[in-house]
């Protein structure tokens, strides 16, 4: 009886903590941040990438703005570098218009030989892509827009 009485008082013992299993959810947690950080700044980078390609007539702006806060320009530097900026990419434009034709025939080609290596699906594919790329990575300079 007295045996019996003991191994009923008997407290269950602890199960011993599972102290990997914490830390392999501390490190899932740290990966899915690091994974959803850098998902989120290769977005943002993308379309500030994209857009400024779209919209080189924010140029001057955007980069007078950041030479202002990197180097403490005064509101009169900032004037001027931005003006210099309007006036240099003028330049540029006439430059990229210049050489558009070139460039134009150039992707043209490449274009349609790659079209003649495939069948006709991947020719139709291929054209779509092709040129979905060219619409957003080399824009057909704008001739009507002025810069600011």
């Amino acid at each position: 009886m007295n045996s019996e009485t003991s191994s009923e008082n008997k407290l269950p013992t602890p199960k011993k903590p599972r102290r990997w299993l914490s830390v392999l959810l501390g490190i899932l947690i740290l990966v899915s941040g690091f994974i959803l950080g850098c998902g989120v700044t290769s977005l943002v980078i993308y379309r500030h990438v994209v857009h400024a390609i779209h919209h080189p007539e924010d140029a001057p702006r955007r980069i007078s703005q950041r030479m202002q806060r990197r180097f403490g320009l005064a509101d009169e530097q900032t004037a001027k570098v931005r003006n210099i900026l309007a006036k240099r990419q003028n330049g540029l434009r006439s430059i990229y218009r210049q050489t558009w034709p070139k460039l134009d025939r150039e992707l043209n080609r490449i274009e349609m030989e790659v079209a003649e290596v495939l069948n006709d699906r991947q020719a139709a594919r291929w054209r779509k892509k092709f040129k979905k790329i060219r619409d957003k990575w080399i824009p057909v300079p704008d001739r009507e827009k002025p810069t600011r």
